[in-house]
């Protein structure tokens, strides 16, 4: 259960992240 815990953080931590940096990075990702 606590995996699950650290990857919903790491998910939701990356998000933020991409949402953060500038559009660039995003149409990598994309």
């Amino acid at each position: 259960m606590l995996t699950t815990i650290l990857l919903i953080a790491a998910a939701l931590r990356h998000t933020a992240l991409a949402v953060t940096r500038p559009p660039t990075l995003l149409g990598i990702r994309a």
